[in-house]
């Protein structure tokens, strides 16, 4: 179960909008598990630009694949992911994914 691994007033950036606290951010994850079916989700390129005892923060590139509407659908990006120490346990606080920018033709 994600929940104890999320601060509670996480803020989720995804192409789907913005999502603060948990309640936003669960309905935002399970709206997209019922919408991608046998989804396969990997990240690669980690890059860790902050690392504390407190926080941290981690550049990433994602690559997902699933079946959307019953058809095979795959998509990639880059992330970013910040987690602090509360009440002595790493928590994930934000989350931010979106596609890689479109080179200039």
């Amino acid at each position: 179960m994600l929940v104890p691994l999320i601060s509670p007033d996480c803020t989720f950036w995804f192409s789907s909008g913005s999502h603060h606290g948990l309640d936003e951010a669960r309905l935002a994850f399970e709206k997209t598990w019922d919408n991608i079916r046998e989804e396969e989700y990997g990240i690669n390129n980690e890059v860790w630009i902050i690392e504390t005892a407190e926080g941290a923060v981690c550049t990433y590139s994602f690559k997902w694949s699933g079946l959307v509407g019953g058809e095979r659908r795959s998509g990639s990006g880059r992330g970013t992911s910040c987690f602090r120490v509360e009440d002595g346990e790493w928590k994930l606080m934000h989350e931010h994914l979106s596609p890689f920018p479109v080179s200039p033709t």
